[in-house]
This record gives C-alpha cells, structure tokens and sequence, in this order.
C-alpha cells in the first residue's frame, strides 16, 4: 500500500475514533441527564409521600377531633336532658296536687296555663333526649312490610285524642293501596313529631291526613316511586326559614344571628328520621293547603296491590 493509501486509512481511524468520542460523550450526558432526572424524580416522591403521610396525620388528627366533639355534645345533652326531667316531674307532681284543691275561676285558669306549659317542656325534654338517643343511631335497621293503610290508619287512632282535646277534627282522606318497606321505628317518629307540631301549633279546625304515590326524582336510583304522606292543618304552616331549610337544627357561627335561625326540635327529629328511611320531608304551602308532607321510597320489588 502506498503513502497516500495509508495516509487515508488514518484519517479514516481518527475519524472513527473521534465519532466514538462524540457518542460516549453523548451518552454520559444523556445518562448524567437521566441520572439527575430519575433523582430528583425519586427526591419529589419522597417529598409527596412525606406531604401525604403528614396531611393524613392532620386528617386522622381533625376527625378524632371531630369525634370527640360529636361524643361531647351527645353526652352533654343526654345528661342535662335527664337532669332536667327530675325538676320537671316534682314540678308537674305539685301541679297534680294543687289541681286537686278547690279553686276559684282565676287561679284554676292560671293552673290550666302552667300544666300546658309544662307539658310543653316536658315534650321538648323528651325530644331533646330522643335526639340526643338517635345521633349515630342506624334508624334503617330491622325494616319490616306495612300498608299505606295501616301507617295512616295507627297514625290517626294514636293522635285522635290529642287533636280533640287541641280543638281539631281528625280525618283520613284519599289513602294509596300500597305496600312500603321502613323502619318502623323511624317513620312512626317522624309522623308523631308532624302531628305534635299539628297539636301544639296549628290551633282549632280540621286536621286531614292523606298518603299518594308520587314519582321519584329522576337521580333516585333506589327506585322509581316514593309515597307522599301529607299532614294537613288549618295553620299558618311553616317560617319562611323552614322551607328554605327544613329540619336544620344547626345554628349559624355568628352570635349576632344565631337567635334569627329556627332551632326546633320536633323538625330536627323528622329529619333525623326521614334521611335514615332515604327519603325526605317538606312543608305544604299550597293556596289552599298547608301542613307538612313525608316521603319515604318503595322497594322496587313492591308493587301496589
């Protein structure tokens, strides 16, 4: 091989053997790269994982924290509820006893008002102790089969008394032949405290009750159908408060306004009882009607019959 084919077969090498230089360079920077890369990817998932273990802490933290309030707030109103029925027998006791003495027209009249005031405070201290009994309470346990008929029918035979002696005419009207499966516990609650309010507010006058099928909402995926059993009274019905939140028994955070929000116990109770049967309670406030109406879903597998 002459000279100048030489000299091209070294150009040819260094050529060569520069390209390799290039590439290993190329590649220890693209492995420093990805080094560095996978890293820093491994430091930000170390540092996520610390975040996420310490916003679960404070989590764990705020529900446990949660709870306790909760169990607190339970606990106070169990004990201070029964502590005030104590009192409140020796007073209704003494009422008892000053009723059996002769007397005149005024001072009967006046015994007549304390008695209705205090069998008022004795229903909102047995009411302050039911809800206080329901908080966390599974409501929807033990479900059993019961007619339209037979809800409104016990409904009316237990109240019939009550309402008469409160001036009103108790009636059933238009009842749906259907068969629903509840809690028995719960609806027969949330119907009592309807017709306590009835009682104690709605003053003289007819008193209807009634029970319709009503289709359900349309993002009601537990069934298609709900009965609608509607308390009616000769009342003025409802605050305006309570149909813009009915059952609300929380007040607002602000102290200047929390006397402005209605805290009524008999409310809270109905919705207590009406969310755990899944369904829902709302004022009537018809033209011509007002009271309060219940709806509780129907098992799909039930039909009316």
């Amino acid at each position: 091989m002459n000279d100048a084919g030489v000299m091209a077969d070294v150009d040819r090498i260094r050529r060569l053997e520069r390209r390799l230089a290039r590439e290993q360079a190329a590649r220890h920077a693209a492995e420093h790269i990805a080094e560095s890369r996978t890293r820093a990817l491994y430091e930000a998932n170390r540092d996520l994982d610390r975040r996420i273990a310490e916003r679960t802490a404070e989590l764990d933290r705020a529900l446990a924290a949660v709870t306790r309030a909760g169990e607190a707030r339970s606990a106070f109103l169990a004990a201070m509820s029964h502590q005030l029925r104590t009192p409140l027998n020796g007073l209704m006791g003494m009422l008892e006893l000053v009723d059996l003495e002769a007397l005149d027209p005024p001072t009967a009249e006046f015994l007549a008002v304390a008695f209705r005031s205090a069998a008022r405070l004795d229903r909102l201290v047995s009411r302050l102790i039911t809800y206080s009994d329901l908080e966390g309470v599974d409501l929807s346990s033990s479900p059993m089969h019961r007619s339209a008929t037979s809800i409104v029918s016990a409904l009316h035979d237990r109240w019939l008394t009550e309402c008469l002696h409160a001036g009103q005419l108790l009636s059933i009207e238009d009842v749906a032949d259907v068969t629903v499966t509840v809690a028995h516990p719960a609806l027969d609650l949330a119907l009592d405290e309807v017709m306590a309010n009835v009682v104690d507010h709605a003053g003289p006058g007819a008193v209807r009750i009634r029970a319709r099928l009503i289709d359900a909402d349309r993002d009601n995926a537990r069934c298609d159908q709900r009965l609608r059993i509607e308390v009616l009274d000769p009342g003025e019905g409802l605050p305006d408060e309570v149909e813009r939140a009915p059952g609300e028994l929380a007040l607002d955070d602000d102290p200047a306004t929390t006397g402005d929000r209605p805290a009524d116990l008999g409310l809270a109770l109905i919705g207590v009882a009406v969310r755990a049967l899944g369904g829902r309670w709302q004022p009537i406030t018809d033209r011509d009607d007002c009271g309060v109406a219940v709806e509780v879903p129907i098992e799909p597998s039930i039909r009316p019959g």
